[in-house]
């Protein structure tokens, strides 16, 4: 194995400043996506879990408005969901999979 040999893989890191200027700023932006992309990925599932309590308690009121909708009763699933918003103190939205409003 002669010295040409050995020295040909090692071409890459005889790169000109240019050219270890570029590669840094590469590899430090690829870096950065990724770390901006796994810190967004954790607040967000950190932030956004809901208790199950408070997930037991939706799925109590999605049930109740699924009676509403089911008789096809818009007065009276109006008036509960007034009646759900001012209890809660919140907005509420009744949708169906079409997706149309039916109120809220």
């Amino acid at each position: 194995m002669t010295a040409s040999e050995v020295v040909a893989p090692l071409k890459v890191f005889s790169l000109g400043l240019f050219g270890k200027l570029y590669l840094t700023i590469a590899v430090a932006s690829v870096a950065l996506i990724w770390l901006v992309m796994l810190l967004s990925d954790y607040t967000e599932t950190k932030f956004s879990t809901i208790a199950i309590e408070h997930q037991q308690q939706l799925q109590v009121y999605a049930d109740q408005a699924e009676v509403f909708v089911r008789k096809g009763d818009t007065d009276a699933l109006q008036l509960w969901v007034e009646q759900l918003e001012t209890r809660e103190n919140t907005w509420l939205g009744i949708v169906s999979p079409n997706p149309d409003w039916l109120v809220g």
